[in-house]
């Protein structure tokens, strides 16, 4: 319905919906660039934008030679898996 929106979902699939707030009002005091962000902390005006050398980080440890990568953790260090050779036979 509009000016509604789903609260809660029952096990049966029955829907709770709840009247939309509209209208909020407040005010923002401070805005605080986090990780990955650049800009600092403002308190009336300011920029916030990506920090592209953070976002954009490469693997930091490749795999050897023969070895291939099977994850890559949030530092750029690799982990490093081996193919498995398939046995011949005879």
């Amino acid at each position: 319905m509009v000016g509604s929106s789903i609260r809660a979902i029952a096990a049966d699939g029955t829907v709770t919906c709840q009247t939309d707030s509209t209208g909020g009002s407040g005010t923002v005091t401070s805005v605080s660039a986090g990780t990955g962000l650049t800009g600092g902390t403002f308190t009336t005006t300011g920029t916030i934008a990506a920090d592209t050398a953070f976002l954009q980080r490469r693997v930091a440890l490749p795999c050897a030679a023969g070895t291939f990568i099977t994850a890559i953790a949030a530092d750029g260090t690799a982990t490093c898996g081996a193919p498995r050779r398939a046995l011949m036979a005879p």
